[in-house]
């Protein structure tokens, strides 16, 4: 991991994520950028209206705009904990958060970027249309969203896998961004299914716990394979399958194994059935208490 970008809003929310990313580039030796993006929605006669009782122009007040959001970041980063302002570069664009983020992330080649919980919205609506999830539509790069109030360095990591090449690629950069944590891998049977196709019934029950127990068989040998593939197999320390919704699985088997972050792809385009990569990563991501590493499909 060469290249770290943290990405801020200059709020309080943020302030762990500004913790986190100066942890990770110290303990990777990666290089730094903060970059915080200016609305674009300022025209120039917003800005004049602005800054009239100071006597500046549109472009005097976007320069002081610009200043001041750099005062920020250098004031975000040093209660952080950087000792020094040379251990960081500093960004400030302008334009909308999300598309701004992309295109520096884009043209600096970028390893990860860091985001915190932006303004004063709650992580449901953040990732309900906001930032994070038009950011990871956008890119092609891991992206890290903290969600922890005190960050620590990763020690178990959880990544629900359904056997695509997007799994695969979510454990490569798991293990990319946690070289000393556990991988424990989950895979989910969805048997929410089942119950509507078979109906009711003492008869329906019965045929209800065999299909779901062939379906977890199945989907063991799968994950077994799976691991048996990987360039690493003894980096997982930990794989299972479970049957159920799997949104619901994941935050109960990630508060049960005691992981502090949780690694999906955005999307899953799988081979198996069931696939938990996409709009079942972004339900679970919502109420997750740990933080989410989101990796896009590569391209």
């Amino acid at each position: 991991m060469r290249r770290i970008l943290f990405a801020t809003d200059l709020t309080d929310r943020a302030a762990p994520a500004a913790q986190q990313a100066l942890s990770l580039a110290a303990a990777h030796g990666a290089e730094l950028r903060v970059l915080h993006t200016i609305e674009a929605d300022l025209e120039e006669e917003t800005l004049e209206r602005i800054f009239q009782g100071q006597g500046q122009g549109g472009q005097e007040a976007a320069l002081a705009l610009t200043e001041s959001s750099e005062e920020g970041i250098r004031a975000q980063m040093q209660a952080a904990g950087a000792e020094d302002a040379a251990g960081y570069e500093i960004r400030c664009r302008w334009g909308q958060p999300h598309a701004e983020i992309a295109a520096e992330a884009q043209e600096w080649q970028a390893s990860l970027v860091v985001i915190g919980v932006h303004g004063q919205r709650v992580l449901r609506d953040l990732f309900l249309g906001s930032t994070v999830e038009r950011l990871a539509h956008q890119l092609a790069r891991p992206i890290l969203v903290v969600k922890a109030e005190r960050p620590a360095p990763y020690r178990r990591v959880l990544i629900p896998v359904d056997g695509s090449e997007r799994s695969r690629q979510a454990v490569a950069a798991a293990d990319r961004l946690a070289p000393q944590a556990e991988l424990q891998l989950l895979s989910v049977f969805d048997s929410t299914g089942l119950a509507r196709v078979l109906g009711t019934g003492e008869g329906s029950r019965t045929g209800l716990a065999q299909v779901a127990a062939a379906g977890r068989e199945e989907r063991e040998e799968q994950l077994e394979g799976f691991v048996a593939d990987m360039a690493r197999p003894q980096r997982i320390a930990r794989y299972e399958v479970r049957s159920g919704y799997p949104g619901q699985v994941i935050l109960e088997v990630a508060s049960e194994w005691g992981a502090d972050l949780v690694a999906m792809g955005t999307r899953g385009l799988s081979r198996w059935e069931g696939a938990i990569l996409g709009s079942v990563a972004r339900r679970a991501a919502h109420e997750l208490e740990q933080d989410v590493l989101l990796v896009p499909e590569a391209r």
